[in-house]
């Protein structure tokens, strides 16, 4: 017989059969068997919550999510609010750019008492919450005191060039940007 009806067919291939059909069936059936119902509700303090259970006292909004829409599954039972980066404590803040506002490079500064006003610029503004610092350079040494002031006052230079540079140093005293050197003239009286 080239065909056969299936209440004929012999109980070995029967079970074969169920199988198979379980088989194909199973993934077709799988997406109905996932979905679940998603609430969403924000709480009295402004932090939205994603739950599978209704909340008892909230207003909540029932969500339409498809299996297929859900990438990510948590199931440490932590908080449903993304977690914020926090910025590392020894990142580097994005300085632009620092440098000797006065005086200027190559300039001749009559002193006759040997006074200098050195000023320079942060671009952005000094980091002082990470406890930066700025450090000057003169002819090429660097001072001992550190501050958080682009003003500083020399005192008794002497007649001839100098050099000036500024650096911004972190709590370590490690350097995170030098600015350019420049170069000034003293001019004195001359006591002869």
């Amino acid at each position: 017989m080239l065909f056969e009806l299936p209440w004929r067919i012999p109980m070995r291939h029967n079970r074969r059969m169920k199988s198979r059909a379980c088989l194909f069936l199973f993934p077709l059936l799988l997406p109905a068997l996932c979905s679940a119902e998603i609430y969403k509700w924000v709480d009295s303090a402004g932090v939205t919550h994603f739950s599978d259970q209704r909340p008892a006292n909230q207003k909540a909004e029932k969500l339409d999510i498809k299996p297929s829409d859900i990438s990510v599954m948590r199931s440490d039972g932590g908080a449903t609010q993304p977690a914020t980066p926090k910025p590392r404590a020894d990142a580097k803040p994005p300085y632009q750019s620092i440098k000797i506002t006065s005086p200027g490079n190559d300039q001749a500064v009559r002193a006759n008492d040997g006074v200098v006003k050195v000023r320079c610029q942060v671009t952005p503004a000094l980091d002082t919450r990470h406890h930066h610092k700025l450090r000057f350079v003169i002819d090429g040494k660097p001072l001992g005191s550190v501050g958080t002031t682009c003003d500083l006052t020399l005192n008794a230079l002497d007649r001839g060039t100098h050099t000036v540079a500024v650096e911004i140093i972190d709590k370590q005293g490690k350097t995170l940007l030098r600015s350019a050197t420049h170069s000034f003239h003293v001019k004195r009286v001359s006591a002869l």
